[in-house]
């Protein structure tokens, strides 16, 4: 997670400088941890039980899963560089 993180202030330090919206390294680790991370790990690990409960495809499934990282995850990152 550390090193997305790095990686992520480095571009942003780097090429944009938001004062609406200034980096805090703590925060980034935490909203990656919970917005992409246990996301990914409950993905996987549930995938078929939630295709079942949900009464969807794998496909379908996957779609709305990235549509919801994109409603959290991108959105959260997209904050620094607006």
């Amino acid at each position: 997670i550390e090193s997305e993180v790095d990686t992520i202030t480095g571009i942003v330090e780097k090429h944009i400088h938001n004062e609406k919206a200034p980096l805090d390294k703590r925060q980034m680790i935490v909203t990656e941890f919970f917005t992409w991370i246990m996301p990914l790990i409950n993905y996987v690990v549930y995938e078929e039980q939630l295709q079942g409960h949900f009464g969807m495809s794998h496909e379908e499934l996957k779609k709305r899963f990235f549509e919801s990282l994109k409603q959290t995850h991108i959105a959260y990152h997209k904050k620094y560089l607006q």
